[in-house]
Order: C-alpha cells, then sequence, then structure tokens
C-alpha cells in the first residue's frame, strides 16, 4: 500500500518506511511503471506490448506485474520484489512465472539517486521479462 502514496519511499534502520513529503513522483507509481515497462519491453523485443486489450483474443500473451516492494533504503541501496507472470491468452496457465528480487547500491546521496536507483531496477525487471518473452513461441 506504500506505493500509493506520492512521495518517495524510504526505509529506516528499524524497518519502517517513511513516505517523502517534499519529494514526490511526479505521477502515480500504479501507471508510471506499468508505462515504463511497457516501453522498456518493447525496445527490448521489438514486439508490441500494450498496456490493456480491448476484446478477448486481441494478444497472444498477457504480463501481469505486481510490486511488492520498492523503496530506498538509509544503507544506500534501492530494493525491488515483485512477482511476474507471462500469461497465454489461449490457455488458462501461466506460461512463465518468476519472482523478482534485487537491490541497486546507490552512486550518490540523495533522492535524484534514489530515483535514478528506482530505474535500473526496473530496467533488471523489464530485461528478465524481454528475455522470457522471446523465449516464447511465436504466436500464429
Amino acid at each position: 500500500p506504500y506505493l500509493s502514496h506520492e512521495g518517495i519511499v524510504v526505509e529506516t534502520a528499524d524497518g519502517e518506511v517513511i513516505n517523502a513529503k517534499h519529494n514526490l513522483w511526479a505521477e502515480p507509481l500504479s501507471y508510471s511503471i506499468r508505462r515504463y515497462l511497457q516501453v522498456q519491453v518493447h525496445q527490448l523485443t521489438g514486439e508490441p506490448v500494450s498496456t490493456h486489450s480491448t476484446r478477448p483474443g486481441d494478444v497472444a500473451y498477457t504480463i501481469d506485474v505486481l510490486i511488492h516492494q520498492l523503496h530506498g533504503t538509509e544503507s544506500g541501496t534501492v530494493m525491488m520484489v515483485a512477482t511476474w507472470r507471462i500469461g497465454n491468452s489461449n490457455a488458462d496457465e501461466a506460461a512463465i512465472e518468476h519472482e523478482f528480487v534485487a537491490t541497486e547500491k546507490l552512486t550518490a546521496d540523495g533522492y535524484p539517486a534514489l530515483v535514478q536507483g528506482h530505474k535500473l531496477l526496473l530496467n533488471a525487471l523489464a530485461e528478465e521479462i524481454a528475455t522470457a518473452i522471446s523465449a516464447l513461441p511465436k504466436p500464429e
């Protein structure tokens, strides 16, 4: 639930998460992460990627991503925990399911470095998803 807040989140040494009051995301993360991953996966695979489908059967695969944790820490890292799945639109079961857990060491102090760390983790997630998509059979 803390990802629904406007502030950039940092976890303190005692495990408390704090939302920044003055360092805010430009738009809701639920939208911006979806759009960012859409663009990155498309650039990596060359495949069209849509954030929604208007009719069943419009797409061969669906991608579901659930971000469990995405925040900075006082120790100078950004962490991300997510689960993702690629579903075959012609079958009930997932083609691929995976958990993504990663951290990124910040190269500087401050919120700009924290945002850059978020971006690097999202890029790594997009690369993992793109690699999985590339290994799937091409739809007919």
